[in-house]
């Protein structure tokens, strides 16, 4: 619905992931993703803040 594309490589998550890598760097884009410390960090604010909504 938004255009996004997907490609297959050969290899496995690391090999995606330095791939990745490669592109975010060269294409100057900002790569959030799962062991990026900043959404980690986001998520337990997160977690934190419904636990103290529900009064956990």
């Amino acid at each position: 619905a938004y255009g996004a594309k997907t490609i297959q490589i050969k290899g496995d998550f690391d090999d995606a992931m330095n791939l990745v890598q490669e592109v975010c760097q060269e294409l100057k884009i900002y790569l959030l993703n799962s062991i990026n410390p900043f959404r980690i960090e986001g998520q337990k604010a997160i977690g934190f803040e419904v636990l103290q909504q529900l009064d956990w």
